[in-house]
């Protein structure tokens, strides 16, 4: 929980709700979860550069 969204979220709403927001989270994923635990999901990226020709 130290990056990503959800650490933006804990910092906001203060580090004493971290057992419930950790809870949360593991039930919100467990369905994904495959039978060894691991959680994989689906998600695309762009990577552009640029360069200014003057």
């Amino acid at each position: 929980m130290q990056i990503g969204p959800v650490s933006r979220f804990v910092r906001e709403m203060g580090v004493e709700h971290l057992p419930t927001i950790l809870d949360a989270v593991e039930r919100t994923l467990a369905p994904l979860a495959a039978t060894d635990g691991h959680v994989s999901l689906n998600g695309s990226t762009w990577i552009v550069s640029a360069t200014n020709p003057a």
